[in-house]
């Protein structure tokens, strides 16, 4: 779990955007409002990482 763009940046550098994978506590609060502006806020993606982080390793994990 990260909460700021420069450690989810970290995270992306430390193990590849292939192995991170955006997901919830639903329905517990976790003071995340915008999931896909957190991932639009971290300036050193490019669109394909904010593709794959938004939804297509997860379509990828579950086969779709």
């Amino acid at each position: 779990m990260v909460f700021t763009p420069l450690q989810l940046d970290a995270l992306v550098k430390s193990f590849g955007v292939d192995h991170i994978i955006m997901g919830t506590d639903y329905p517990f609060d976790m003071m995340e409002y915008d999931p896909m502006g957190h991932i639009a806020s971290v300036e050193s993606f490019d669109e394909s990482a904010r593709v794959a982080l938004a939804v297509g390793i997860a379509m990828k994990l579950l086969g779709l």
